[in-house]
């Protein structure tokens, strides 16, 4: 609902156009979760821009006087009768933080629930070879088992189901020293060398880990257990709660961690170094810009190869 509310806020609509066009974004277009679970294809990336498009354009047609269900929750057939009641409350919490304020920063490519055990991968690397693990037992939030290695998850046939498979992650991250934007290239992905290395990383779902997650309050924590066994009886434990992109973290990591990415996603495209200096400088002072036009664009043309 936020993405109609803020195109109906910001064009001035009045109160009964801006439920109406909360109820045009909601009643047409109810997603699937489905699309990040089991094998995954490009809509996986694409679920939030539907939603952008589809709110934005709900908000176009109630400016012009289109109406919809009064009722899009409540109502005979509405969204209650789908997930049951539940209270809508904005913000989420009313004396916490906003949720832009919650939000981790991705240091590397990769699902986020897989980043913190990705991050011990040089760690790892360092206290014994590749060759010698017997096996990499890993605890996650009950739920996300499912979410990060179910089958599909072990042997991926995409992009997308490589990003969110906690077995690929990892070996490749183990293979090649970590994560970047070509670790997901088809030849690597799929690469039959890493199949068994893949195949001894094992993910099991807690029950503990996934209270601590559904307790913590603010940025959502994210907890996980590594138990790495070597052939000659060695072991190495550890326990994650997040990683370096917290959201409490020191603002100079975090700003490090952004511009890093701009530099990555500028190279895979072969942008003009001037164009990503442009983005760079609109973008750490848009606070200071008259109209959000002219950082945004400064993006025009980014997935052109130049």
């Amino acid at each position: 609902m936020s993405k109609p509310s803020a195109a109906s806020k910001l064009w001035g609509l009045s109160e009964g156009q801006l439920a109406d066009a909360a109820s045009l974004a909601l009643v047409p277009n109810v997603p699937l979760g489905v699309s990040r679970w089991g094998a995954l294809s490009m809509m996986k990336g694409c679920a939030i821009a539907f939603s952008v498009r589809n709110g934005v354009f709900a908000a176009m047609l109630a400016q012009e006087g289109f109406t919809s269900a009064p009722e899009p929750y409540a109502g005979i057939y509405g969204l209650h009768h789908v997930t049951g009641a539940f209270d809508l409350r904005l913000p989420l919490e009313p004396d916490g933080q906003r949720v832009v304020e919650m939000a981790y920063i991705k240091p590397i490519p990769a699902e986020n629930n897989t980043i913190g055990l990705t991050e011990l991968m040089p760690k790892l690397l360092a206290w014994t070879p590749v060759g010698e693990i017997e096996s990499i037992d890993n605890e996650i939030a009950t739920g996300y088992e499912v979410h990060l290695a179910d089958e599909p998850k072990y042997d991926p046939k995409t992009r997308e189901t490589a990003d969110h498979s906690l077995p690929y992650i990892l070996a490749r991250a183990l293979v090649d020293g970590g994560i970047t934007l070509d670790s997901y290239t088809p030849e690597r992905i799929s690469d039959p060398s890493i199949r068994p290395l893949m195949r001894k990383i094992r993910v099991h779902g807690s029950d503990e880990l996934r209270r601590i997650m559904s307790a913590s309050r603010g940025p959502e924590a994210k907890p996980a257990k590594i138990t790495l066994k070597t052939y000659n009886g060695r072991e190495f434990t550890q326990n994650v709660m997040g990683h370096s992109g917290h959201p409490d973290g020191l603002q100079s990591t975090r700003r490090e961690a952004i511009n890093n990415k701009l530099d990555l996603c500028a190279k895979a495209v072969r942008m003009q170094s001037e164009q990503r200096e442009r983005i760079r400088g609109a973008w750490w002072d848009v606070a200071q810009a008259a109209d959000i036009a002219a950082p945004m664009e400064t993006m025009a043309g980014f997935c052109s190869l130049n």
